[in-house]
């Protein structure tokens, strides 16, 4: 079965890398294709911010594919679009290590598995949260091993407020009964309650020359990603000063404002695994003109 994918206002250099890369595959790159005639397999748009463009609005139309942006936005101001068009990938435009995320995107969707989890399996601590009273103590303990001497002075808090914000999500949000149902609405609930075997997170540390990432895996899959996209096209200052802001929408909003890569991985009624990277820099400033990107894997099991 041959695979298409559609290439829209590339650079050459990117153009290129794929036409080697993919070079097994259909690539297209027209804007005259017939998008309810053609079949594709998976959009690569980069229109460098020309939201009007209309060709682009043509492509965001087109439902049932997948649909990988480019972008040079480090805060990802059109988040409310990506949201509204249902796109899961959307790649921060880094020099050095784009190319290779898009391949690792590319890859992932056409073969059905995420390749960002290998990293878990070359972790380099992991460990279980199983008692709800103690969480923050233990991740504490954590990001106090590790070593961030490369990274400017104020990450170690940062990925602590980043990683208790997904766990108290994952604590609150992730447990549903047989009809998919929340069990829990406050962390308060979750602590009062005999915690079962179920509900323990597993947790994974990576740390590399280019980032440090943690993961996150429950055993519930119950995360709707779209609601999770909802919040973070609000963004970080709304939702802030909304006067009943959602715990899940400001925790999710807030971490994706401190990271430079948030993956989201998904086996309905199975797991769910977040993957949260912090690019790694010495200057709080450049740190935080990082372009960011935001990944969304849901696959139904077999």
């Amino acid at each position: 079965m041959s695979i298409h994918i559609y290439l829209g206002g590339l650079d050459k250099k990117t153009f290129d890398y794929l036409s080697k890369t993919f070079k097994s595959f259909t690539l297209l790159d027209s804007e005259k294709i017939n998008f309810n005639t053609t079949k594709i397999d998976i959009f690569i748009l980069d229109y460098n911010g020309d939201f009007t463009n209309s060709n682009f609005k043509k492509i965001l139309k087109v439902s049932n594919t997948n649909k990988i942006i480019l972008t040079r936005e480090n805060k990802l101001a059109n988040f409310e679009l990506y949201q509204k068009h249902k796109i899961d990938h959307i790649l921060g435009i880094n020099e050095d290590e784009f190319l290779e995320e898009l391949s690792n995107t590319i890859t992932s969707i056409l073969q059905n598995k995420n390749q960002y989890l290998d990293l878990l399996k070359k972790a380099d601590n992991t460990w279980t949260l199983d008692n709800p009273n103690t969480f923050r103590e233990s991740i504490n303990k954590s990001i106090l091993s590790i070593d961030f001497s490369n990274y400017f002075s104020e990450i170690p808090k940062l990925v602590e407020l980043a990683l208790e914000e997904t766990v108290t999500n994952a604590l609150i949000h992730a447990p549903v009964d047989q009809k998919g149902t929340p069990l829990f609405k406050s962390i308060k609930e979750v602590k009062s309650t005999p915690f079962k075997k179920k509900q323990f997170i597993k947790i994974h540390t990576k740390m590399t020359d280019n980032f440090f990432m943690f993961s996150l895996t429950d055993q519930y899959g119950s995360l709707d990603p779209e609601i999770i996209k909802k919040y973070l096209s609000k963004g970080v200052d709304q939702i802030e000063y909304e006067s009943k802001p959602s715990g899940a929408g400001l925790g999710f909003c807030l971490v994706f404002n401190y990271a430079t890569k948030f993956i989201i991985d998904i086996r309905p009624g199975v797991s769910t695994t977040i993957s949260i990277f912090f690019k790694n820099s010495k200057s709080s400033k450049k740190y935080f003109l990082f372009n960011k990107s935001f990944h969304v894997f849901k696959y139904q099991q077999d």
